[in-house]
């Protein structure tokens, strides 16, 4: 397999692409690493000896309009304190079951008008998965004055017939311009 190429593709460094299987809906690509020498999180001496390994998938961004499954082969090692644990990955978090540049692109994509449902359903994760995702991110919004008008009018945005406004009274600014008012 073209691994350098296929690594390329996916921009995953420190990974071997063992074999890429495509499915009807999905395409799963399974990858494992190098063995290298670890720090444990407990004591902080190095090792090098493998407890044993766990087959983990991942979801990732889609690929050729699929569903993009990672089959990652995890390394668990074990320190001669007593201490297992797993190595760590750049592009994955701990914990997590979706990789890093997906909770990326779900973020970008709430910045859109479109709803929880749409975006999950795009990316393949539950409606849930993506409100957490959204209650994650840090919008810098500017802070409302003490009083806002909100008015709606007629019009034709998006396919809906009334839109909404909110105006701050007191500068006879326009802060934001909604597509429908509901």
């Amino acid at each position: 397999m073209h691994s350098y190429c296929i690594n390329k593709l996916l921009n995953i460094e420190g990974v071997i692409v063992k074999k890429v299987v495509h499915g009807d809906t999905s395409v799963k690509i399974f990858l494992e690493t190098k063995p290298s020498t670890q720090e444990c999180p407990c004591c902080g001496a190095h090792t090098r000896r493998i407890h044993d390994y766990r087959i983990q998938t991942i979801k990732d961004l889609p690929l050729q309009m699929k569903h993009c499954y990672l089959v990652l082969k995890k390394r668990r090692y074990v320190c001669s304190c007593g201490k297992r644990f797993f190595e760590k990955y750049s592009f994955l978090p701990r914990y997590y079951q979706r990789t890093r540049r997906l909770s990326c692109f779900v973020a970008s994509e709430l910045h859109q008008t479109q709803s929880l449902k749409d975006i999950a359903k795009r990316t393949n994760l539950s409606s849930s998965t993506v409100g957490r995702i959204l209650d994650s991110v840090n919008c810098l919004r500017k802070p409302f004055t003490d009083a806002i008008s909100i008015d709606e009018f007629k019009g034709n945005a998006e396919g809906e017939k009334y839109q909404c406004i909110l105006v701050d009274p007191l500068k006879h600014k326009v802060i934001d311009v909604i597509p429908g008012r509901t």
